[in-house]
């Protein structure tokens, strides 16, 4: 029997006694003690001989109290009892995924950090796992903050008032290494760890490591975890990586999720995991035609006065300074509407909602000998379907029809937004235009790479209008590779738009979002929604737009627009973009294009092109749109 098991046997002997069965701290150990060694004591002897275990955990437990300093710096886990009723269901819960949702100060955190000390020291108390080396991870928001403030903190540092922390003290029973620069803690075996000799740890360990949400779920890819945990709101795109990378790790692997709900309604861990919890049997079991199986997700939730660790008096008192929605979540652990100012019409995204459709996933590939350099507008490019493939597509390109690619572009796979470029079927009905998503690339790519894929789609998409965002710098990039290498014939330029001297390249091809362009910018899209005149099938681009606010710079004369609680926002720039060009270029009404006939669509609308399209340099070198 080892600390652990002691500890265990030592609350059914207090819960047996009717009292208090679990240690409150540090410094009242020996009280503990004391009251757990009296109660045996005032046993008759017919219930000692009754009770198997008693003599080992009688030697244990003398040892632990003689020895109680030394053991605790050593493993100050061993003192662990979960802190109210929410946390212990979430120990016990057999389910795949468990959501730990709650208020803040609810030990939500501390729970789930938990169990990766019980999983990687093979001692879980609660639930199956098989002895040996596991490897687990977490996703945090960002390395400079999350890391030193929490992840090492809790695992190797210490908190100020947490008697459980640091769980891998330098020097202690289960610490071998800690690799700062990849963020992976390594445990020894429990062999040599029980020996004392963690540091000089030959064998087969148990890894725990630290990934940020601002690197990409691609960091995922390519290794096996018996368990995954995503500590407050991380991107829906890691979840999805995650079930593929536990899937191989063996039957007992699992993902947790804790955090407080801050992000209201329509972020992914309540609309895909609270409402399959509260779905119930036969959806919410792992195999749905057995009725013995396990939950696929279980909900854990408590709210601050339920869970005991906040005096209610100073609860209350929070109260009075916080808004409904701060109430809702941070104290109760429910998820409420989340943007205070919204920016679109949020009957008009519910509307959209109940119309979302599932999209094709993959790529697009050229399938013949021509060079990237030879792709012409009646080059054949086709959709390749792939499941992780990172362009989705509701509806394919329609001869005859007009297309618009708005661009938005980040630093790429170090950054925290995604690339996302939406193409947006235009078309009128009267004199009104109206915008239809279509397809959407959304993914982690350096801005090079980046405008190989959007030069494909918009050759896909009958040679579409492609309107970039320069500002930042990235779509530079992409702006330069698309004219200098691509010598794509049909960018967007703003007429309305004058060279301006901080551009190394002409500014008015593509689109600048600044503080005086972007509040008209995204009224078009606001006016899109409220006259019901675009359709959107993406749910995750609702979603965004959902998150999306709006408010007065503290001078009061710009508007800041922004995801609500650093949620993205690439999604809703992409609409932002097309929908502002959708009003503002010079679009041509295609007609009908035959399927069987490709046209030479720059001779076709050469008078066309030539209006949309000046002179690229005034030197006299040669124009790539110069068609004569």
């Amino acid at each position: 029997m080892d600390e652990h098991e002691a500890l265990a046997k030592a609350g059914e002997i207090l819960r047996g006694a009717g009292l208090p069965p679990a240690l409150q701290d540090y410094s009242g150990f020996l009280e503990y003690s004391s009251t757990a060694a009296d109660v045996v004591k005032d046993w008759t002897e017919k219930t000692r001989e009754s009770v198997p275990w008693l003599i080992d955990w009688a030697k244990v437990w003398r040892r632990l109290r003689d020895e109680f300093s030394k053991v605790v710096d050593a493993d100050p886990m061993i003192l662990y009892q979960p802190a109210n009723r929410a946390s212990n269901e979430f120990h016990s819960s057999p389910a795949f995924v468990r959501y730990f949702r709650s208020g803040n100060r609810t030990s939500k955190t501390q729970s789930g950090y938990a169990e990766h000390y019980f999983i990687g020291t093979n001692q879980h108390r609660w639930r199956y796992f098989p002895q040996g080396a596991h490897a687990t991870f977490i996703v945090g928001v960002n390395f400079s903050k999350y890391c030193p403030a929490v992840f090492e903190a809790k695992f190797l540092k210490g908190e100020e008032g947490n008697h459980l922390s640091p769980m891998f003290p330098l020097g202690g029973k289960w610490f071998n290494r800690y690799d700062e620069r990849r963020h992976v803690i390594t445990l020894a075996c429990p062999e040599c760890a029980n020996a004392g000799k963690a540091g000089t740890c030959k064998h087969k360990k148990s890894t725990i490591r630290l990934f940020s949400d601002m690197e990409g779920w691609e960091v995922l890819q390519g290794a096996a975890y018996i368990m995954g945990h995503f500590d407050e709101h991380i991107g829906e795109d890691f979840f999805n990586e995650a079930i593929q990378r536990t899937q191989t790790a063996g039957p007992e692997s699992c993902l947790i999720v804790t955090g407080t709900p801050l992000h209201g309604h329509e972020a992914w861990e309540h609309r895909r995991l609270t409402k399959l919890h509260l779905e119930g049997a036969p959806a919410n079991r792992i195999d749905p035609d057995n009725p013995d199986s396990p939950q696929f997700v279980s909900l854990h939730q408590i709210d601050q006065f339920e869970a005991g660790l906040v005096p209610h008096e100073k609860i209350r008192m929070t109260m009075k300074i916080m808004d409904e929605f701060e109430i809702e979540s941070r104290i109760y652990g429910r998820p409420a509407p989340l943007a205070k100012n919204p920016v679109f019409d949020r009957r008009m995204l519910a509307k959209m909602r109940e119309e979302v459709v599932k999209a094709a996933r993959g790529d697009l590939r050229v399938f013949d000998d021509t060079s990237i350099f030879e792709i012409s507008e009646t080059t054949v490019i086709d959709f390749e379907p792939n499941d992780d493939g990172p362009l989705r597509i509701w509806y394919p390109p329609v001869p005859g029809c007009q297309y618009i690619v708005a661009v938005d572009t980040a630093k790429g796979l170090a950054g925290g937004d995604a690339s996302c470029a939406s193409v947006l079927e235009y078309y009128k009905t009267g004199i009104s235009p109206r915008l239809r998503l279509v397809a959407q690339y959304h993914g982690w790519i350096n801005p090079l790479d980046y405008a190989y894929e959007v030069f494909k789609i918009a050759v896909h998409y009958n040679s579409a209008l492609v309107a970039i965002e320069l500002t930042g710098g990235y779509g530079e990039a992409v702006m330069l590779r698309m004219r200098q290498d691509y010598c794509y014939w049909n960018l967007f330029r703003d007429e309305a738009n004058h060279a301006q001297a901080e551009h190394s390249m002409d500014s008015r091809f593509g689109v600048e979002t600044n503080m005086r362009t972007k509040p008209f910018m995204v009224a078009a899209l606001q006016q899109f929604v409220k006259d019901d005149a675009i359709e959107i099938p993406c749910e995750a681009t609702i979603s965004e737009m959902v998150a999306f606010e709006q408010e007065r710079t503290q001078s009061g004369l710009t508007t800041r627009y922004r995801g609500v609680g650093g949620s993205h926002d690439d999604r809703v720039m992409s609409l932002v973009i097309g929908a502002s060009v959708a009003l503002t270029s010079q679009v041509i009404d295609f007609v009908e294009i035959a399927k069987t006939e490709p046209v030479d669509i720059k001779q076709k609308y050469k008078g066309e092109w030539l209006k949309i399209h000046h002179e690229l340099n005034d030197d006299g070198e040669l124009d790539p749109f110069d068609y004569n």
